[in-house]
Order: C-alpha cells, then sequence, then structure tokens
C-alpha cells in the first residue's frame, strides 16, 4: 500500500511544482502547494493547498499519489483558512481579484460555466465576498491571470482516528499529541460520503478513521458541514485477475484485491480542466493498468474492494508519466 493515487486522506509529498510556460492553457492548481481530487460529492476536483491530514489536509488519510495529484473524497484545508488559500480582495461581474499569503495579487477571471463549491456542495457565486479564503482551479493565461473552472472556499478542517462517538458529536485524536482530543459536531445538514458514496453518522465507529470540514468554534471544536469516512487504500500496478481477484504490484511488493457484486469501478482521466471519474466494470481490469482501491483489509493482508479506480501510472512506473499538472506556490 505505498504506491499509487492515495485519497486526500494522506499526506503526501507532492514533487516540486513546475515552471509554467506563457501562455500554455495548463491544468493549475493555485493556492499553495496543491493537490487536485474530486470534492466529497464525488463531482470535479478542488484546487488549494492539500497540506498533511493532520488536519489539514484531510479529505482523507493514507498516503496520497504524488504523481498525478488526483484523489477523491473531498479537501479539508486546516485550521483557520486554511494553508496556502487565496483571499479574496475584490469581488467584480467577471472577476475575482485575490492575494496569496505573501501579498501577491492573483486577478481570477470567471465565466459563465465557472463552478462554486463550499464543502462539496455547489454555492451560487455571491456567496464569495472579500475577506473569503478560496482555492481556485483553472487555466494560466498569458497576462498572468487564471480563469477559473472552479472555486472552492477554503474550510477549517479536522483529520484523526475517532475515540468516540457520542450523539452528534465525533471525538477524533489529536495527529501530533495522541493524548490530545478534538470534537467533530455534525447535524442533520453535515453531509457524510465513505469510499466515494454518500453515507451516513452510523458509518463512523470508534477505531475508524474521518476527515471533516466546516466552521471552527472558539472551543477548538468544528462544526462539520461534510464528513469523509476515511478507509485503507491499495494500489499498483496490475500483474494477475483471476475472476474476481486481482493483484497488483506497488513498489512494496504485491497485494491481492477481491471484487463483489457491490464494488463500484471508476476510470480516471486528465485533461487540460484536470480530472474527471466515469463508469468501468471489472473487464477494463487488465493485466498492466494501474488501479487504486478502497475497502477493508483482511487479516491475511488482502482487501476487500469497495471501490476501484483506474488511475494513470506514476512516475518511474510502466507507462508514460503524467505531466498535465501545473501547480503554483
Amino acid at each position: 500500500m505505498d504506491e499509487g493515487y492515495f485519497p486526500p486522506d494522506a499526506a503526501p509529498q507532492l514533487p516540486a511544482p513546475e515552471r509554467p510556460r506563457r501562455g500554455a492553457p495548463r491544468w493549475l492548481l493555485i493556492g499553495g502547494s496543491a493537490l487536485a481530487l474530486l470534492t466529497v460529492l464525488g463531482a470535479g476536483v478542488v484546487i488549494g493547498s492539500l497540506a498533511r491530514p493532520q488536519l489539514a489536509q484531510a479529505f482523507g488519510a493514507q498516503r496520497l499519489q504524488r504523481d498525478s495529484g488526483f484523489a477523491p473524497g473531498f479537501a479539508d484545508h486546516g485550521p483557520g483558512q486554511g494553508r496556502g488559500a487565496l483571499t479574496i480582495t475584490s469581488v467584480a461581474s467577471d472577476s475575482i481579484a485575490a492575494k496569496r499569503a505573501d501579498g501577491t495579487v492573483v486577478t481570477i477571471k470567471t465565466t459563465g460555466s465557472t463552478q462554486y463549491f463550499r464543502a462539496g456542495k455547489t454555492i451560487d457565486r455571491s456567496a464569495l465576498t472579500a475577506g473569503t479564503a478560496i482555492h481556485v482551479q483553472g487555466t494560466h493565461n498569458s497576462d498572468g491571470s487564471v480563469t477559473a473552472t472552479r472555486v472552492e472556499v477554503a474550510l477549517p478542517g479536522a483529520h484523526g482516528k475517532v475515540t468516540a462517538v457520542n450523539g452528534n458529536d465525533i471525538t477524533i485524536q489529536n495527529e501530533k499529541d495522541t493524548s490530545a482530543t478534538r470534537v467533530v459536531h455534525t447535524s442533520a445538514s453535515t453531509t457524510f460520503m465513505r469510499a466515494g458514496q454518500a453515507s451516513s453518522l452510523s458509518a463512523v465507529t470508534v477505531g475508524g478513521e474521518i476527515a471533516a470540514v466546516g466552521t471552527q468554534n472558539s472551543d477548538g471544536s468544528l462544526q462539520a458541514e461534510a464528513v469523509r469516512i476515511i478507509l485503507p487504500h491499495a494500489g499498483g500496478q496490475i500483474t494477475a485477475v483471476s475472476g474476481s481477484m486481482v493483484t497488483v504490484q506497488n513498489r512494496g511488493g504485491t497485494q491481492t484485491i477481491h471484487l463483489s457484486a457491490s464494488t463500484k469501478i471508476t476510470s480516471v482521466t486528465f485533461g487540460t480542466s484536470g480530472p474527471t471519474e466515469s463508469p468501468a466494470t471489472a473487464t477494463d481490469l487488465k493485466v498492466g493498468v494501474n488501479i487504486q482501491a478502497e475497502g477493508t483489509l483482511a487479516s491475511d493482508g488482502t482487501m476487500n474492494a469497495e471501490v476501484v479506480r483506474i488511475v494513470p501510472a506514476p512516475r518511474g512506473w510502466p507507462g508514460k508519466p503524467h505531466t498535465t499538472q501545473t501547480r503554483f506556490q
């Protein structure tokens, strides 16, 4: 479980960002050392700094794919406004002016097709006001501006191992100080996701792992708008397929992944606007294909997969490396 595209639930070390060529319409992530990932509702991608799940970048937990930058689930941006986020200074009819933490000004051009999200839910553009922290996905223009395909409100987040569930409250263990805990409050409006599909509070169990985003209370607790239930991940290149059993090879060795009739299978592709996920079937899982899976681990180390995603080959593995992503700091 050491290779491949792990969820935003984990904490990957990304390669140094590439310098974009002027005028090149590349997929760009703005707001710091960014990772692209699907929203908590499984639609689209988020841009911004998704660092260590420490809290900070939760949307999941395990290691994330270092090379493709694609991770399903949802993103958490740490305490406060989120590390690497842009702060809006003004909003015009067709653009947004924002600045980085170092004061650098960024002009974000918007169009009728630009999408706006908060905690995985679509919001109206009018919800973006001066002072709002955001992450942006789009293309870099020759004048230094960015034409946005997606704007995501950066929210405080929490990530950790569940130590207790009392009513609507989830207590998680602090990643750095295991003797400390943090409370995540949920409500009827909180959305839950597990393995890329809608879930509920009842699926949160002691000993499990979650990532959440929302608003931070004065006592340090989090009022969650969205919660992602984090499952073990496995990934690598398929070396054998036998019935409902798939064997993958990664830098850690080999691992067996079991499929069932309920396993969701999709295919991830990358374009100039970022990653997209489309339906696939078990017949698409062939020797040489690279996959990432989420599910439960058996005592023998094999995985019972709830979802399997066909993904581009990571750098250093057979096949052409994915190079369409440009990250800015």
